[in-house]
């Protein structure tokens, strides 16, 4: 059957307040509603919320990860230690100069080689483009002793720079076996013990 045209007079329901609304005032109506629903999406979890709820669904995170934050210093599971670990070193390094990921022509760099090897170099070229295959965006030049080497394209994943500068380097599953070993060591003997940070050399490529 065909829908029949509200009259003028008629009153509508609005769907998202539930006030009752004369015909002829509902669009106008619903313009105050589309002001409403003006929002963003929400920074943690992608959701799209109205410009009044995204203050409230912020706070609700907030709190939620205080929650968790509380129950992850409680917990005496051995990888919510190790997390804690992680992030305490990771937090106590973040200034260190090394850290520095990225690369640019004319750096001294290490390339990780199909070999499994790390061979020492410099970049000479960086392709910015859409020429060539996407992968291989790193020209490097090879240094002594492999300097008679033809000069290759690699991957950037597989190159770092070469600093002689101190950099944040923790490995999360080297860092639960140390935790493990802690609790192990602690099943044997219930005694309180301090704990000693000690800060130690390691490979560049590490």
């Amino acid at each position: 059957s065909e829908a029949v045209p509200a009259a003028d007079n008629e009153d509508i329901t609005c769907d998202v307040c539930g006030e009752i609304v004369p015909f002829n005032s509902f669009v106008e109506h619903s313009k105050k509603h589309s002001a409403d629903q003006e929002g963003a999406a929400c920074q943690v979890c992608g959701v799209w919320l109205g410009a009044k709820e995204l203050a409230d669904h912020l706070a609700a995170h907030k709190v939620h990860d205080q929650w968790l934050d509380r129950e992850l210093k409680t917990s005496t599971s051995a990888v919510d230690i190790t997390a804690q670990v992680v992030e305490m070193a990771r937090a106590g390094g973040a200034g260190l100069p090394g850290n520095r990921r990225h690369v640019a022509v004319g750096d001294a760099v290490l390339v990780h080689w199909s070999d499994g090897h790390w061979y020492g170099g410099h970049v000479r070229a960086m392709d910015g483009g859409d020429s060539g295959p996407r992968e291989d965006k790193i020209s490097v030049a090879w240094d002594p002793p492999y300097a008679h080497w033809a000069p290759e394209r690699v991957a950037e994943h597989a190159v770092i720079p070469r600093m002689n500068q101190p950099r944040e380097v923790c490995n999360f599953d080297v860092a639960l076996q140390f935790v493990n070993k802690l609790c192990s060591m602690k099943g044997r003997d219930n005694k309180a013990t301090k704990l000693e940070v000690v800060y130690h050399w390691t490979g560049e490529e590490n």
